[in-house]
């Protein structure tokens, strides 16, 4: 006999016949007395009557387990010492329904290698996932009916019409981690084993399936081959994997009873298979009309050009087409992230926790997020419940490492990349570079924070990408002449640029507040010169209009995408709209005063909690001295208030007299130079 095929069930009353459907040697095309199918029903609470299994297919032979594990693996290694096929396929799900060719397919492909490793893909059915599925009520009732909409019984390919070939079409051509369908030469199972006796009272079987995987395609001897084409289909049945949503998901305790039994976390193989077989029509239109990977790839690159909100656009329509798919939410959020709109991607960070709670990834990506609005608490909490759900995941070891080095504390930060290291199987060389960096500083003993130099060039080149950044966004809709007028006036000379360098070193402030951020120039100087301390920077503006820009602060997003910058859209503590009003009534398209007011209206009044030790008020605000009185409130001890020269003069004056208050007017040529006011009781 050529081929013996091992099929693992539990409670599958259900599931079998369609399943065994698929394995027959009618289905297959392959004759009876070339394979044998073998069940093995690991302790089912009602067993299978074996005669009406031979009746659809004659070669089955099914066999009961007393007294079963929680795991099915000795059983399905007992099966196959049992089994006489020079070739064994292995099953460990037997709610997996099988493609027309997998057979077939397999055998011509096993013989072209000594030791081949066959395998085909293992996708689900249904639209997503079914541990996304299930969190959006997915269930038995609602699968009968899908597979009803299709001729499965007659063309098994129009399973693939069903499927979630496209939320992970890369499984289609790309190494991956896991099948739930190879073959192997008996002589190579002998050789290598079949599954691992630790994984004996795993509940479903842990990660049984994967330490196999892994272990088989690592080994050098092996040939691994991807069936292209083929897959199995997998059934909702209530597994103790596949069917849980992602918040009673057990990877977690897997992974970790894998560090157990091993001494090391589970890592992926390293491996190249070859493909073999003949791609279906059903899956090529997946593969490239509805990839996402396409579309995420897409995002990224858009992101690495600023261009951020067609990432944005792009994140959510994945979100759209799956909405109860964590991953999506996750990869919105960056994207959202990246952009600076934080308040958005917390949010969607929080929607993919509401899915999948215990994903110990998804905290890792919300304490990014609260680093960039400067909430390190919140980071720290995030980085925390991450490790408590998972403490060998790397990544969340590594930006809590950063966090700690924000927070000046060292050696946390060497503990924490040290356990980064340690915990990822293959440690990016980053991590090792940040490791030494960590421990340089720490053995030199942490200096005093350094600023960068102020030299014109690199003001001068801040201006220029500026001004290239403007161009590209507005280009369309003004000339050159009009760029030139409105996006400078108001706005830092290069002459400001650097005297607000020389106020930043003198204060060299932790959190600072940008009232009115314009189109983004100032909060770029900002955060430029504060690149050697790692101060966080918000900015605070109304977004309305802005003289001929509409929109202006969606492209200081886009112009200053540091992870330090918070950018939030509303009026700083009071409505403080004269400037807003007068853009609105004056510069076209010009609204009528019912219109101008309800807009305005419509903005957010917000202050953002914690002191700053230095705020700037960046432009002309009509109602100057009540916003003051706020900025006042949002003032920590010994802090610095910078207004500039242009407009604030009387009110500079007001604020210094009579109060321990140093005012000092820098004035710079060419430049409208600034009044600064710093007061030593933060009063």
């Amino acid at each position: 006999m050529r081929l013996s095929l091992v099929v693992g069930l539990y409670n599958m009353g259900r599931e079998v016949p369609r399943t065994l459907h698929t394995m027959s040697p009618a289905y297959q095309g392959v004759s009876a007395q070339e394979y044998e199918i073998v069940l093995v029903d690991n302790g089912s609470a009602n067993r299978l009557n074996e005669a009406e299994l031979q009746a659809i297919a004659p070669n089955v032979r099914y066999v009961y387990v007393e007294d079963a594990a929680p795991s099915p693996t000795e059983a399905i290694n007992q099966a196959v010492a049992q089994s006489t096929g020079d070739l064994v396929t292995i099953v460990i799900d037997g709610a997996r329904m099988f493609s027309p060719g997998v057979l077939s397919r397999t055998l011509q492909a096993a013989s072209l290698y000594e030791e081949p490793y066959v395998y085909a893909p293992s996708l689900h059915l249904g639209s997503q996932l079914q541990n996304d599925l299930a969190f959006g009520g997915y269930d038995q009732q609602i699968e009968d009916d899908l597979l009803a909409s299709v001729r499965w019984r007659d063309d098994g390919y129009e399973l693939f019409s069903i499927s979630n070939v496209a939320a992970v079409s890369e499984r289609l051509m790309l190494p991956t981690f896991e099948s739930n369908c190879f073959t192997v030469r008996r002589s190579t199972w002998n050789r290598l084993g079949g599954y691992h006796s630790g994984f004996a009272q795993s509940t479903g079987g842990g990660l049984a399936n994967w330490e196999l995987f892994s272990r088989y395609l690592s080994d050098q001897a092996i040939s691994p081959v991807l069936l292209i084409g083929e897959a199995t289909f997998h059934q909702f049945h209530g597994g103790a994997s596949t069917n849980q949503p992602r918040a009673n998901h057990p990877v977690r305790t897997w992974l970790a009873e894998h560090q157990q039994i091993f001494g090391k976390p589970y890592a992926w193989p390293v491996y190249q298979p070859v493909l073999f077989g003949e791609p279906r029509p059903q899956v090529t239109e997946s593969l490239y009309q509805r990839n996402f990977h396409a579309h995420v790839a897409l995002l990224r690159e858009l992101g690495d050009q600023n261009e951020h909100d067609a990432a944005v656009a792009i994140g959510r329509l994945l979100v759209e087409r799956f909405p109860n798919d964590p991953a999506k939410h996750q990869i919105l959020a960056e994207s959202l992230d990246r952009a600076s709109r934080r308040a958005e991607a917390l949010e969607a960070i929080d929607a993919a926790l509401a899915i999948a709670p215990t994903q110990a990834e998804l905290h890792v990506t919300r304490g990014i997020v609260h680093v960039g609005r400067g909430a390190f608490d919140q980071a720290r909490a995030s980085y925390d419940r991450a490790l408590e759900l998972d403490d060998i995941l790397s990544e969340a070891y590594f930006h809590r490492a950063h966090l700690c080095l924000r927070q000046a504390d060292g050696d946390g930060a060497i503990a924490d990349f040290e356990r980064a290291i340690a915990s990822a199987p293959n440690p990016p060389p980053h991590y090792l570079e940040d490791l030494a960096r960590a421990r340089a500083e720490q053995s030199e003993g942490v200096p005093e924070p350094a600023v960068e130099s102020v030299t014109e060039p690199s003001d001068t080149s801040l201006h220029d990408a500026f001004m290239q950044s403007v161009q590209r966004r507005y280009g369309a809709q003004l000339d050159d002449a009009e760029i030139a007028e409105h996006a400078l006036h108001g706005s830092f000379s290069v002459a400001d640029s650097r005297a607000l360098r020389e106020i930043v070193r003198t204060a060299n402030p932790t959190r600072i507040l940008v009232i009115g951020g314009f189109l983004g120039l100032s909060t770029g100087v900002l955060t430029d010169a504060t690149e050697a301390i790692s101060s966080t920077v918000v900015t605070v503006d109304p977004n309305l209009r802005h003289r001929v820009f509409d929109a202006p602060l969606d492209h200081a997003r886009s112009f200053v995408t540091s992870d330090r910058v918070q950018f939030i859209d509303g009026f700083f503590g009071a409505r403080t709209d004269g400037g807003v009003r007068f853009d609105l009534a004056e510069r076209d398209p010009k609204l009528e005063p019912a219109a101008i007011d309800e807009a305005i209206a419509n903005v957010a009044i917000v202050q953002p909690p914690g002191a700053f030790d230095l705020v700037l008020i960046d432009g002309d605000f009509g109602s100057a001295f009540e916003l003051t009185a706020h900025v006042l409130a949002a003032l920590a001890p010994g802090a610095t208030l910078v207004l500039p020269g242009l407009y604030h003069e009387q009110l500079a004056q007001l604020l210094s007299f009579g109060s321990r208050t140093a005012m000092e007017r820098v004035e710079v040529d060419e430049g409208a130079g600034f009044f600064v006011v710093r007061r030593s009781d933060g009063v």
